[in-house]
């Protein structure tokens, strides 16, 4: 006689696994949970009398053994085994984590083998799971074990921040004070490592960066980028040469511009390192003053000492010219009196006029003269007579009659009489006396016989 064939048995249960990448991935697989311990080669493996071993695998109960004997009756002596999973207690709890999801292969039985949970981590905090790695998780999973509890959940640990020490000390120029680690709510202290001469190359206004590693694994301001470029030296902009605002008389029109008034030694464009000193130098026409220092500096503010300036040279008194006087004159500093690009207007004298220009006004400006490095007056035209135009010709017209002694008709015949003005073809200077004289039988009433 023979008794039902006994099989091992399985229960589909789900699980969870961390692969080598650190990902987790769910599976489902079925998981033996009664064993029977016979040959199965024998062929009386199940004849009457034999006997057969039970008992539930890892993970299940009861942990007894059950002895099965094939009866007369061609059932087996006891009851089949009936395992069930073992329970774990509740999930612990994990500083700085917290349970996101949970999962029971069964509803009636919470917490038990092969069950899982799933952890997160607060902000700033991660799963190391490998030592010495600097590379986290934020979730971990926990399984019920065969032995009834969770299997291991490493401790959350503060983050790093991915630029580390040596990242930090090697930007540019700077110097890293106070730096307590590059964990999670660490701190440090950047400053340009002298900041006399340097600045923060985006954010030239501060002077310090006080920084934090934040949960997202950025140092604070990391993204923005103001302190990563590091520092640089500073620089003055290109100096300003000073100019003066003149006026330059011309004959063709006046001249108004800003006139350079100093250069430096040598000369330079564009910015200039801090501390840099630059000789200044007076152009032409001008002079430094003893007060006045003789170079500018580049000073650690960015900007440049300061220049008194330089004064126009001095203009001798305006040449006179005769039979013209002073009208009036031009400064371009009103205090001061006849100095370099300064001009003087002259008035002719009635009945003169300046030569060359033909006009009753002229002016001199005072110029530079390079070679003699000396001040000097625009030549004034030398004075001349003005000239009056040829006179008008005074005229009379008288209708003389005449008779025709043929006709004895009386014709009228018109003559003009002029007055006679010698030389009458020339413009003479002015006070210059002409002689008239009238055609005969005229005769110029008030006894003139000339004109100015």
């Amino acid at each position: 006689k023979r008794c039902p064939v006994l099989t091992n048995t399985t229960l589909s249960l789900s699980s969870t696994e961390l692969s080598a990448s650190g990902t987790w991935t769910s599976t489902s697989q079925n998981y033996p949970d009664v064993f029977y311990y016979y040959d199965s080669s024998d062929p009386y493996c199940n004849a009457f009398n034999y006997t057969v071993i039970s008992h539930c695998a890892d993970g299940f109960l009861p942990e007894a053994e059950r002895i099965l004997t094939c009866l007369d009756s061609k059932n087996w002596s006891n009851s089949l085994p009936s395992c069930y999973r073992k329970s774990c207690s509740a999930p612990p709890e994990i500083p700085n984590a917290y349970i996101d999801l949970q999962f029971n292969n069964s509803a009636a039985s919470p917490w038990s083998y092969m069950d899982y949970v799933v952890y997160k981590t607060v902000p700033g905090y991660e799963f190391f799971y490998v030592p010495g790695s600097t590379d986290g998780l934020t979730e971990w999973r926990s399984v019920c074990l065969e032995n009834a509890s969770w299997a291991y959940i490493p401790t959350p640990e503060r983050i790093y921040c991915k630029l580390s020490d040596q990242n930090l000390t090697a930007i540019a120029n700077v110097t890293v004070l106070n730096l307590t680690g590059r964990r999670y709510q660490d701190n440090a202290s950047l400053v340009c490592f002298n900041s006399t001469t340097h600045e923060f190359s985006l954010r030239n206004d501060e002077l310090q960066f006080d920084i934090t590693c934040m949960a997202d694994k950025r140092w604070t301001d990391e993204i923005a980028g103001v302190w990563i470029a590091g520092c640089r030296i500073k620089m003055c902009p290109s100096p300003t040469i000073p100019t003066v605002p003149y006026q330059i008389v011309r004959e063709s029109s006046n001249v108004s511009q800003n006139l350079a008034i100093i250069t430096t030694v040598p000369p330079v464009t564009g910015a200039q390192t801090v501390f840099t000193e630059l000789g200044v130098a007076c152009l032409e026409g001008f002079w430094r003053p003893a007060s006045a220092p003789a170079a500018i500096i580049c000073q650690a503010s960015k900007n440049w000492t300061s220049f008194e300036g330089c004064i126009r040279h001095a203009c001798t008194e305006p040449p006179t010219v005769e039979h013209s006087i002073i009208g009036r004159n031009y400064s371009n500093l009103p205090e001061e009196r006849f100095r370099l690009y300064d001009t003087t207007y002259y008035d002719s004298e009635p009945g003169y006029r300046f030569s060359v220009v033909e006009r009753n006004w002229h002016f001199a400006s005072c110029l530079w003269n390079s070679t003699s490095n000396t001040t000097y007056w625009t030549e004034v035209y030398r004075m001349e007579l003005r000239k009056c135009s040829a006179p008008s010709v005074v005229t009379t017209t008288y209708t003389i009659p005449k008779w025709n002694s043929t006709t004895n008709i009386r014709l009228n015949q018109t003559k003009t009489v002029q007055l006679t003005v010698l030389p009458s073809n020339l413009s003479l200077d002015c006070f210059t006396w002409n002689n008239i004289s009238c055609e005969e039988g005229h005769y110029e009433p008030n006894g003139i016989d000339s004109i100015q």
